[in-house]
């Protein structure tokens, strides 16, 4: 039940199917920028980008770091499956328009990550895992994302639980 459980929760970070309720709107997927010509005149040069790993486990007795900060999804299907979430990194990566972002992941993964500002004041964040031998974990997830709304990229086996992955831009 266990591995059912993370595979669904998995697949379904790993797809999109699980993001923000605000960052729900047209997806920008299969565009090159999701807007055709110029840039956005405010657009910065780089986008604050903060990276949350944590650590999801079944335990005796759950509880939720409090260093992970008010975070209600954790508690809503498909990550209520767990209990506990410990915090294992949190840092902010100014990520620079039309670059790559790489960051290690503790599983030996290694997360990439690149921001688009859109004219409508949210953004396109691309993501992808790949594995330390080569070759790709997730190949290629694209969100459109809000500002201050975590997305999520979950599902990697992880200790006697789950890595899970939360990414906010924080402009």
């Amino acid at each position: 039940m266990k591995k059912l459980l993370v595979a669904a929760l998995g697949a379904a970070c790993a797809f999109g199917l699980v993001h923000a309720p605000s960052s729900t709107g047209p997806s920008l997927a299969g565009t090159s920028l999701g807007w055709v010509g110029e840039a956005r005149a405010d657009a910065p040069a780089a986008v604050n980008t903060e990276i949350m790993v944590m650590h999801a486990t079944q335990e005796a007795a759950g509880s939720i770091d409090p260093r992970i900060g008010n975070m209600p999804q954790l508690t809503k299907p498909p990550f209520s499956a767990y209990n506990a979430y410990k915090l294992l990194d949190k840092k902010v990566v100014a990520v620079e328009r039309g670059k790559t972002a790489a960051y290690a992941l503790p599983n030996g993964r290694t997360l990439q990550v690149s921001v688009e500002p859109q004219p409508n004041k949210l953004y396109k964040v691309s993501a992808s895992i790949s594995r330390p031998e080569g070759g790709a974990f997730l190949k290629l997830l694209e969100v459109t994302a809000a500002p201050n709304e975590p997305f999520f990229v979950a599902g990697q086996t992880y200790g006697k639980g789950s890595l899970v992955v939360a990414v906010t831009i924080r402009p």
